[in-house]
């Protein structure tokens, strides 16, 4: 947004709107409440050296009878050809049935010349629907100026006052003016004024402050603001949305919240009762009918706003505050949410469900508490359905909830019941999930050995408005398209795996999405991490995102933000060679709350298939500072524990492993792999033939030359062993196993030798049955 459409957004702090139709931006001297400040000598080039500077902000706000003034003044410096383009537009928006747009002034100042761009320029005026692929129409017209002449070192100044009068809301008024920017603002001033009668209250949120009263002027009582400068703040994203809601002030002369709820509640009774003879009667009927308790037919009420209505806002005029009818939305077959709660209502209250409106705010909805009582903060409405003695919060906007019990409570923290003898603000807590969103089943079968070609089947499920918002996107691509977006989701899941198959559908009942892979290849048994060969499960490690410490300051010990909720579980099973018999698990379970998760991994072999089962859930939506802290230590542990499956030390290859190993290939690591599979079937010759292939590719690989070293003394070539253990010592002192020096000492006729190295290898591994023997 560029400096001057973000003043004029600035204005826009009256929060309802309703008719008082102005097509056009009227010219207008400056109101006699307005204090006009001096700005003092004018700027020239300097200082930061950004494109524009801005000067100052001033906004004064004024509260009359039955409406209320928002007046804004800017002034800002172009110190060069970009700022030109910054701040070379001047673009504003208001609602004609509910705003009147007055400009003052648009000034170029160049010294002592003051040029009145409104002389001899008019603003043009668009209606552009920004937020249409939102599905949204809120009727806002933009006026556009681009002021002619503007130079490098002129300072712009636009002045301009919007009125705003809403019949919904009576002679109530409120402002929520903001003074967050991402840069300085050398000056920045705030004045509020109302009729000493008027009970306006007044609160300023951190780092502004407010003196204990207003002050008294003749017969207004007045509040202010004035900074010189106001610098950014560099808020951390990590906390929760009520400690990022800085320098604001808010004035209402609502007495407390149940105002506004009295305030609104005609408008939805009035939109929730059905027409004589209306078609919902009919729907009310079949769903009565259908289902027997009032959970299931809660359920096939909401269902069916959700899936037949289409959601579209029409915010122009009163249909920013005031509902459709029930009967008009089914009409129509569209509706913005106030339309769609009250055609839920109506039908809930005819299946003789308990349901009312419920006014929420999504972007203050944490800390709504805290703030004074405003109209405006609402920006949604749920309907507060009472079954079964539970409250339930479910929204007809969303998408795929398929029952009571399936549908989250909204992420909004507070809720304003909507009754005729109003209501206090009601929390809504979010309590964990108790089944998975996104599930995972990966199905090896790796039965036909370590090295054979493996098949795996693989499955995740995703559930609710996740599985509605995949199909729609997957659902709108051409099928080649998809399938490569399958194919990129199943890479990540199970690496290392040729990809032959893969499917996406959707269950309109269920509401899941499911998506399928068959495929197969080589699992990767590695000697790396301990005694014998082990394959590291996928999706094994128990994680879990957890914040970096902040910098010191002010925020440092703020809570911080847990994605909740959230349930993600997987479980990999691998069907294992000779029925499972030797193979062990290495990781161990876990089963413990931290950093607001819960945490629990189990693994176990049973009848030949090895399972690994991992649930990663969230339990709140935020935890403290101290328990960052300690999450972050927790999570570093389990962060280098996968599970992994082991192989007996005397697992004896099959003929599948032979057959996986039969390929050409130049991999070091696969070479040597099959040197030891062909050595522990008794195939000297392919062993070697394998190293030597192995050492000619990689001549200083230290495992491959201790390989060797090892067939040449089984095979009794002792100059040879000699020659490659050597050298693989001198590259890799762990390289060679001290079993094989053992060895080769006895072979040599060095006992004392062979002792001292049988007595390392025992150390290392008591259970080594060629050192003792």
């Amino acid at each position: 947004m560029t400096v001057l459409r973000l003043i004029w957004a600035l204005v826009a702090v009256a929060l309802l709107a309703a008719p008082a139709a102005a097509q056009t931006v009227e010219r207008a001297p400056v109101p006699d409440w307005v204090q006009w400040l001096d700005t003092g000598p004018v700027a020239t080039p300097g200082g930061t050296g950004a494109p524009v500077r801005v000067l100052l902000f001033d906004h004064q706000l004024r509260f009359d009878d039955d409406v209320t003034h928002a007046f804004s003044r800017s002034r800002s410096l172009i110190q060069s050809v970009q700022g030109l383009s910054i701040a070379g537009t001047v673009v504003g928006g208001w609602k004609p049935g509910a705003q009147t747009l007055r400009v003052h002034a648009i000034n170029i100042i160049r010294g002592d010349q003051t040029i009145d761009v409104l002389a001899s320029q008019d603003f043009a005026i668009l209606r552009r629907e920004q937020n249409l692929e939102a599905a949204m129409l809120d009727g806002v017209l933009t006026a556009t100026l681009q002021p002619a002449d503007l130079r490098v070192g002129d300072v712009l100044e636009v002045a301009f006052t919007q009125t705003n009068h809403d019949p919904v809301a009576g002679s109530h008024g409120e402002f929520l003016l903001g003074g967050q920017f991402g840069g300085p603002v050398e000056r920045y001033h705030v004045r509020a004024s109302w009729p000493a009668a008027r009970g306006v209250r007044a609160r300023a949120i951190a780092p502004w402050s407010l003196p204990s009263s207003p002050r008294r002027e003749g017969g207004d009582y007045v509040v202010e603001i004035d900074e010189s400068p106001l610098l950014p703040l560099t808020l951390p994203t990590d906390a929760p949305a009520r400690f990022l809601h800085v320098r604001q002030l808010e004035l209402t002369d609502y007495r407390d919240w149940s105002e506004v709820s009295v305030l609104m509640s005609p408008l939805f009774e009035r939109a929730s009762t059905l027409e004589e003879g209306s078609p919902l009667q009919a729907e009310i009927d079949r769903i009565a009918a259908a289902w027997a308790t009032p959970a299931e037919r809660a359920s096939a009420a909401l269902r069916l706003v959700q899936d037949d209505i289409r959601y579209l806002a029409l915010a122009m005029g009163e249909g920013s505050l005031i509902p459709a009818s029930a009967d008009a939305t089914w009409r129509s077959r569209f509706g913005d949410c106030k339309a769609k709660t009250a055609l839920l209502i109506a039908l809930l209250r005819g299946l003789a469900i308990e349901a009312e409106p419920a006014l929420v705010s999504t972007s203050f909805g944490d800390g709504l508490d805290q703030r004074l009582p405003m109209l405006g903060v609402f920006d949604h409405v749920l309907v507060r359905a009472t079954v079964d003695g539970r409250v339930w919060w479910i929204d007809g906007t969303r998408q795929g909830d398929r029952t009571l019990a399936g549908s989250a409570v909204p992420p909004y923290r507070w809720s304003l019941p909507v009754r005729p003898g109003g209501a206090r603000l009601e929390p809504m807590p979010q309590p964990p999930l108790a089944e998975p969103l996104i599930s995972m089943n990966l199905a090896y079968d790796a039965s036909a050995g370590l090295d054979a070609e493996a098949w795996i089947e693989a499955e995740m499920t995703l559930v609710g408005e996740t599985a509605t918002v995949m199909q729609a996107s997957f659902g709108s691509i051409p099928l080649e398209q998809r399938d490569e977006g399958l194919r990129g989701v199943w890479a990540g899941a199970a690496p290392g795996m040729e990809i032959e198959s893969v499917d996406g559908v959707y269950d309109a009942d269920t509401a899941q999405f499911r998506m399928t892979m068959t495929g197969k290849g080589r699992l990767q048994w590695s000697e790396a991490s301990g005694p014998g060969r082990a394959f590291e499960v996928p999706n094994s490690i128990a994680t879990m995102g957890v914040s970096e410490a902040r910098a010191a300051g002010p925020y440092e010990d703020l809570p911080y933000v847990v994605v909740h909720p959230n349930f993600i579980r997987s479980v990999v099973t691998v069907r294992l060679p000779a029925g499972g018999a030797g193979f062990t698990m290495d990781g161990e379970d876990v089963a413990l709350e931290v950093g607001g998760h819960s945490l629990e991994r189990t693994s176990r072999i049973d009848d030949g298939v090895a399972t690994m089962a991992l649930s990663i859930r969230s339990l709140v939506s935020e935890i403290t500072a101290a328990e960052t802290a300690a999450a972050r230590t927790q999570a570093a542990a389990l962060d280098d524990t996968p599970v992994r499956i082991r192989a007996p030390l005397a697992y004896r290859a099959t003929d599948g492993d032979a057959a996986g190993l039969s390929a050409e290939t130049d991999d070091i690591d696969t070479l040597i792999e099959r040197g030891r599979v062909f050595l522990s079937r008794g195939d000297l010759e392919g062993a070697l033939a394998a190293f030597n292939r192995a050492i000619e590719l990689a001549p200083e690989d230290a495992e491959a030359l201790a390989n060797r070293g090892g067939l040449y003394r089984r095979m009794g070539d002792l100059p040879r062993a000699r020659a490659d253990l050597d050298r693989a010592i001198e590259l890799d002192p762990d390289s060679v196993p001290a079993e094989t020096l053992g060895g080769l000492a006895v072979q040599e006729g060095r006992f004392e030798d062979a002792v001292i190295e049988y007595s390392v290898a025992l150390r290392l591994d008591r259970s080594n049955i060629g050192a003792l023997l």
